[in-house]
């Protein structure tokens, strides 16, 4: 490897982790606690999803009940969280 790829590795890392990690952050620190869990809950499950219909990989019994049991957990977030009127927080924080 060359020097000038560590200068290119470096800079990928930061824009790719540290940037991505600082816009995470501060997303949750804009949005409801609810509204992030059901971000959590819902990311690995979108991931599990496309993957299975883009790359046609074949989806275990286990995946899919795991997908049930983190879909599940969202509703019962969104049901019986407190609702309070924090529209503008929510959509700051899912900006981010």
């Amino acid at each position: 490897m060359d020097k000038e790829d560590y200068k290119k590795i470096l800079l990928a890392s930061f824009f790719g982790v540290g940037l991505t990690m600082f816009a995470f952050f501060k997303g949750l620190s804009l949005t409801t606690p609810i509204s992030a869990s059901v971000m959590m809950v819902t990311s690995p499950i979108m991931v599990l999803l496309f993957s299975s219909i883009l790359i046609r990989s074949t989806t275990e019994k286990r995946r899919i009940l795991e997908v049930f049991i983190g879909l599940l957990g969202a509703i019962l977030l969104i049901t019986f969280g407190s609702s309070s009127n924090a529209n503008n927080k929510i959509v700051a924080g899912a900006i981010f």
